[in-house]
């Protein structure tokens, strides 16, 4: 079984560079082609490679498995998240598509940038930016070497586990740029995709059906089908951060750029409901059976390669292949997007080069080498070993402010460089308080909704204050 599995990874990581070196071959040699594939690409492309790059390793390793260990009330957060996060991609979305398609923006900041002339925004909006994506990045790789170390009983060590998916990452990501991520995310969809529908299976199955299977669960721990009052707050907030980062994600933001046309994007945006409810169905089946079907597990992260040892342990192999596609069709898009964040927000205005062809793209090529070990190395310390969705929810609470600026080019043109600069500050400021336990807030909410909340108080009351010429005072 463990010379399956390697000989699966193998032959999966030689097959990504193989599609690095086509995409490679049919790209064109400028920042636009390598970040956003020339804005060209059809419905079902732009559906397929958004959901992959959102139904993650989170998908079908962390959100079962906190099912199983928070009950029904992480069911209604992610619920709510996923399905009004699909509704945002058409109320907020198809406004980001017909702007950038008139402004030719690549980057969420460009778009900032250019509505409040202010380059101190794009700045911030860089930072911000890259720290919500660096956890996210994170835990793809970080589930990948825990995944492939238990798959394998310690003969590929969780070490050289990370090292190889990085390695895998840079390779294609190098070569192909988003054309590259668009052609794997198609195999990489489909493998996690049918992961997820294979474990509702299993789960079904071995609890003798699915009525039977919710009525165990609930007899097991009946206090995770009870909604606790004091801890509403955590599952309000979850729900709410996971929400906007449906299209405030800098990766996902970018995609809503890439659509041919406006009506590809829309019809995408069905395609995109369709694999949503087919998968949420398959995540929530196998955490809640697994309630009364698994006893006594420490690691919630680990409820899926459980399913799989304990009742298919033959499939171990396409366990292990969909956690890789699954983690590297997340990790790509956000290493591509980082890499165009440091080239166009911050390497460009500081040297006033123009990066727009084949200088641009070979920077961008060389970061993401770089990132790739920076993120390797956050993934071997054990601090970054952490619950999967605790980790990610770190940097979507940070991704929430970007919707203090957004306000301004999308619903609100009196917004100001001053209001939008000190909301996203002053909401920063919150959060980073809240993270060194400087207070702590009532049944148990975390930072993102009051952050958010302050953040656009400000904004109203700063942009009343001043003129949009005056730009930002800082």
């Amino acid at each position: 079984m463990v010379t399956a599995i390697i000989i699966t990874i193998a032959l999966y990581a030689l097959l990504t560079v193989y599609l690095g070196f086509r995409a490679n071959q049919g790209s064109l040699d400028n920042v636009n082609d390598y970040f956003l594939a020339s804005r060209t690409l059809s419905s079902s492309h732009l559906a397929v490679t958004t959901m992959a790059t959102w139904f993650s390793t989170f998908a079908f390793l962390g959100a079962p498995g906190f099912y199983y260990s928070k009950g029904f009330a992480w069911g209604m957060a992610i619920i709510f998240y996923v399905f009004v996060g699909v509704l945002l991609l058409w109320f907020i979305g198809r406004k980001l598509w017909m702007v950038a398609r008139e402004k030719g923006y690549i980057t969420p900041a460009e778009l900032l940038v250019d509505f409040y002339n202010n380059r101190t925004i794009g700045y911030i909006t860089a930072l911000i930016s890259i720290l919500s994506l660096i956890p996210y990045v994170l835990i793809q790789v970080v589930a990948i070497g825990k995944v492939i170390e238990g798959s394998t009983d310690g003969f590929v060590s969780y070490e050289v586990a990370v090292v190889v998916a990085g390695a895998v990452a840079a390779f294609y990501v190098f070569l192909g740029g988003m054309r590259a991520i668009i052609l794997t995310d198609w195999i990489q969809g489909i493998l996690f995709a049918g992961v997820i529908v294979i474990s509702a299976i299993v789960t079904i199955y071995a609890s003798g059906g699915f009525v039977p299977g919710i009525e165990n669960s609930i007899a097991a721990q009946p206090d995770l089908f009870v909604m606790d009052p004091d801890n509403m707050g955590f599952t309000m907030s979850l729900a709410f951060s996971w929400m906007l980062g449906f299209i405030l994600l800098p990766h996902l933001w970018q995609r809503t750029y890439m659509a041919e046309s406006a009506q590809a994007y829309t019809k995408s945006i069905y395609y995109q409901a369709i694999i949503t409810v087919v998968l949420i169905t398959g995540i929530s089946i196998t955490g809640l059976l697994s309630i009364g079907l698994v006893d006594g597990l420490e690691d919630s992260d680990k409820l899926v390669p459980t399913l799989f040892s304990t009742y298919i342990p033959w499939a171990a192999p396409l366990l292990v292949l969909a956690t890789f596609a699954a983690g590297m069709s997340t990790t790509d898009s956000q290493l591509l997007t980082v890499s165009s964040v440091f080239v166009r927000d911050i390497i460009h205005p500081i040297t006033k080069e123009r990066l727009e062809k084949h200088r641009g793209k070979m920077i961008s090529r060389y970061l993401v080498i770089a990132l790739v070990g920076f993120i390797t190395i956050l993934a071997l310390l054990p601090e970054s070993q952490g619950p999967i969705v605790l980790l990610a929810s770190k940097g979507i609470g940070i991704v929430v402010l970007l919707l203090i600026p957004l306000i301004g080019p999308l619903y609100w043109e009196k917004a100001t460089a001053t209001g939008a600069i000190w909301g996203m500050l002053s909401g920063f400021s919150f959060q980073l308080a809240y993270e060194f336990n400087a207070f702590e807030l009532p049944y148990s909410f975390g930072a993102p909704i009051p952050s958010l909340v302050i953040g656009l108080i400000v904004l109203f009351l700063l942009s009343n204050l001043s003129s949009r010429k005056e730009g930002a005072v800082i």
